[in-house]
């Protein structure tokens, strides 16, 4: 009966759709579910930007310290580094569905006690417990998101799935900010976690419609602690994982801290208000579905080469904007350095992905959010640097070391360019 309830609204979505998805930039839109699980999650992740917006203008006001904005990443972060062994194994054995809503919950109570703080006008440091909860959010919602694609999309669509999920989620990076700023500066920061509050509900409704089966694989009558070591076997056994992954953590390190110290540059260097730090920030994300949608649209074959181009884009936008301190001009370069960093991870996730078993999954993809999990390795420091030296020096430090990645990568790594 299931099987026959599900069958309907597939085809019904499909026929509405496909006609129009001539493009195969799109094909995974032809399913439902896929529109469900993308939409819901995009959304959710928008929520979460604005308060991470709202979040750092409002700490910054009060300290004006970027090495507490740093240690509130850093706190976010934690769990991601704790957590990821198990997160994916969980993803692997137990209803997906039911980890996703449960994240969503978790994220709503967030919003709502964020805002009681903010309203009461209590300390920072609560936000540090809050940290935690986000970082928690985080390392479990992507492996869940990651172990249900296959029962949602064909295989041959895996690829294309992820991509179009990142560029959801830049989407949702350039519309939360941006509304975060407009709302924080003309309402008051209150009302930008009440409207996050909004979207975890709206989000945690669209996941309850979702249909497709969310079991995947039979482990859980396997021991809990063997499923966590045979996933690291797994992928330690594997090169082209290990190498991908040690590449996408050097990146993250190096061109990621930027965005933690948005707000120092709208203030200390383009003497800008919140509305423009929110402007500022949504160029990022403007910039990262324009490289999600090419991540869609290019061949397997090219992944690889687009990859190597991102980090050396990557390189040459940091030093630009720490050289060229116009804020139009600080526009134009995040712009492209979002489409760096918007898709650097979306194909790092693909080339991954399409060489492991489905059984591995979840607990591939946790492993992969060990990258944002050290990313504290680089906005912690970057953060206390820029207190001492300014966000000009250390920025350009960052930038040269993009281009020294790709450099090393390109003569050491031969085979990356090979690689499908």
């Amino acid at each position: 009966m299931g099987k026959e309830k599900n069958k309907p609204t597939s085809n019904f979505f499909h026929t509405i759709l496909h006609p129009h998805l001539k493009i195969s930039t799109f094909r995974s839109f032809s399913s439902f579910d896929y529109f469900l699980i993308w939409l819901s999650g995009s959304i959710m992740i928008g929520a979460h930007q604005m308060m991470g917006i709202a979040q750092g203008y409002w700490i910054y006001e009060l300290t004006d310290s970027a090495t507490i904005l740093g240690i509130i990443a850093a706190i976010t972060s934690l769990p991601m580094l704790v957590l990821a062994s198990i997160s994916g194994t969980i993803a692997d054995r137990f209803r997906k569905r039911l980890i996703i809503l449960s994240v969503q919950t978790i994220s709503l109570l967030i919003s709502l006690f964020a805002l009681f703080i903010i309203a009461n006008k209590l300390n920072w440091q609560y936000f540090i417990f809050l940290g935690l909860m986000q970082g928690c959010v985080w390392i479990f919602n992507g492996p869940a998101r990651q172990a249900w694609l296959p029962k949602i999309v064909s295989k041959n669509n895996l690829g294309n799935a992820i991509a179009l999920f990142s560029t959801g989620v830049s989407i949702a990076s350039i519309a939360g900010p941006a509304v975060a700023g407009v709302v924080y500066s003309s309402f008051g920061p209150e009302f930008v976690w009440i409207g996050a509050a909004f979207i975890f509900t709206t989000a945690i409704i669209l996941t309850l419609n979702i249909k497709a089966p969310d079991i995947s694989n039979d482990l859980r009558d396997r021991p809990f602690l063997n499923e966590i070591k045979s996933g690291y076997l797994y992928i330690f056994k594997n090169n082209n994982i290990r190498v991908l992954f040690l590449i996408g953590a050097v990146f993250t390190l190096l061109a990621f801290p930027i965005q933690s110290l948005l707000p120092v540059l709208i203030i200390d260097v383009y003497g800008k208000t919140s509305a423009e730090l929110g402007l500022l920030a949504s160029m990022l994300g403007i910039g990262a579905v324009v490289g999600n949608i090419i991540v869609a649209s290019i061949s397997k074959h090219n992944r690889a080469i687009f990859l190597l181009i991102l980090i050396f884009t990557a390189g040459l936008c940091m030093l630009g904007i720490t050289n060229i301190q116009y804020f139009s001009v600080g526009l134009i370069l995040l712009f492209i350095h979002g489409v760096a960093t918007g898709s650097e991870y979306s194909i790092i996730q693909i080339l991954v992905m399409d060489q492991i078993d489905e059984e591995y999954r979840g607990r591939t993809m946790s492993f992969l959010m060990l990258i944002w999990g050290i990313l504290p390795l680089g906005v912690f420091p970057a953060g206390i640097g820029v207190d001492h030296w300014g966000p000009q020096l250390v920025l350009s430090i960052l930038g040269i070391g993009l281009l020294v990645l790709g450099t090393i990568t390109i003569i050491t790594q031969k085979w990356i360019r090979k690689i499908e």
